[in-house]
């Protein structure tokens, strides 16, 4: 790139940041199921905290399952996480499928 003229941000931009696409999108997958099924350390210190404050979707899920014994209904939650993460996943694809390389 730069035996062709480009300077630092164009070979950033053009030739870096595209190469550097796909593991971003991992990280970027790979963070949002882990963050959205955070559950060990907010159960343990808090157990969703007063007032639901801290209650992430996996304790919920736990809640109505153990605790309220209401297994049908923590296994729709769980298909409604499963399908997000899904849905999220699909959308990030479906932004990394227009990518090329030249």
């Amino acid at each position: 790139a730069r035996v062709d003229g480009a300077n630092n941000w164009q070979a950033f931009t053009h030739i870096t940041l595209p190469l550097l696409r796909p593991i971003t999108v991992f990280v970027i997958v790979s963070a949002f199921v882990s963050t959205i099924g955070f559950f060990e350390p907010v159960f343990m210190l808090t157990g969703g905290g007063p007032a639901d404050a801290t209650r992430t979707l996996p304790i919920f899920l736990y809640e109505n399952f153990f605790q309220f014994r209401n297994g049908g209904y923590a296994s729709a939650a769980g298909m409604l996480f499963l399908l997000l993460c899904l849905g999220f996943a699909l959308v990030v694809a479906r932004l990394m499928q227009y990518s090329y390389y030249d």
